[in-house]
């Protein structure tokens, strides 16, 4: 499985992703009770997105809050008996692949898209209206091309929600 399998969620419904939350279940259910309250949820939590940062390069996906792994905890505690069976786990975990993975395809499409569409057109404008300026950037080479693109990214960041997770 591949980055791109992780992006169309594929990754969550294969056996191999269930055997990872099984393992993930065992290791941070420390009392053995075949539950997790919140505590070894957070920590599961906590271990999922270590991992899955060591396997996507040169990304790094932030976990949720404490309170909002709390508020997912609640949401998923089906039965309302103040823990999580392994079941009701990898509902969450399946979850918060789902919510990654749409921020991990909103970062490539940005990076993919957006940012280069709106160099182009900037570009094509500072060369229509601002023609001084378009041919300064041009001579500069490298640095004018990294001006424009900083410029690209910051104003996609800043148009672009980010999902929360």
């Amino acid at each position: 499985m591949g980055v791109l399998d992780f992006i169309t969620g594929k990754v969550s419904r294969t056996a191999a992703f269930r055997a990872q939350c099984e393992a993930a279940f065992a290791e941070v259910d420390h009392n053995q009770s075949g539950t997790l309250d919140t505590v070894e949820l957070h920590l599961a939590v906590m271990l999922f997105f270590d991992k899955l940062n060591a396997a996507l390069p040169k990304k790094h996906v932030s976990p949720p809050t404490k309170s909002k792994v709390f508020e997912m905890f609640h949401d998923m505690d089906v039965d309302k008996s103040g823990e999580l069976s392994e079941e009701e786990f990898l509902s969450l975990i399946q979850g918060l692949c789902r919510n990654v993975s749409n921020g991990v395809a909103l970062d490539f499409f940005k990076g993919l898209v957006l940012v280069p569409a709106l160099v182009a057109l900037v570009n094509k404008g500072l060369a229509l209206k601002l023609p001084k300026v378009h041919r300064q950037l041009v001579e500069a080479g490298g640095v004018g091309a990294a001006i424009l693109s900083t410029a690209a990214v910051t104003v996609v960041n800043k148009l672009v929600p980010v999902i929360d997770h």
